[in-house]
């Protein structure tokens, strides 16, 4: 897979002016130049999911100097609320296709599914 992806970059590289630099991607740029401000909203909503759910699984391989108790119970609560997790950004993958789409039915749908995950996280002490 690594061969592949620098064959691919090599590939593109000689496409390119022999003076050009890479330069960071920037989504804001991108959505305002799209002329769709949206975009760069559902960019950081889904980015933030993916951050808060990769830091979170980053937790299970630190050892602090409570023992292994804090990470069997690190563990057992992430076994938990990751299908929480997994649920939420699906569905908020969905609601913004939805509004892409201008799927109207399929957005009261998706409102009406986090309007009830929201009521759960809230029953169990994490809401907002």
């Amino acid at each position: 897979m690594v061969k592949a992806a620098e064959a691919t970059c090599r590939w593109i590289s000689e496409g390119l002016p022999s003076n050009a630099k890479g330069k960071k991607l920037e989504m804001k740029d991108l959505a305002d130049a799209g002329k769709v401000p949206i975009l760069y909203h559902m960019y950081k909503a889904l980015s933030g999911m993916s951050s808060h759910v990769s830091g979170l699984s980053i937790m299970r391989g630190v050892v602090t100097d409570d023992g292994p108790d804090l990470q069997d119970d690190w563990t057992r609560l992430n076994r938990q609320v990751h299908p929480v997790w997994q649920a939420v950004a699906t569905l908020q993958g969905c609601f913004f296709q939805a509004i892409m789409l201008e799927e109207n039915g399929h957005l009261e749908t998706c409102v009406g599914l986090l309007t009830q995950v929201n009521a759960c996280l809230d029953s169990l002490g994490f809401g907002y």
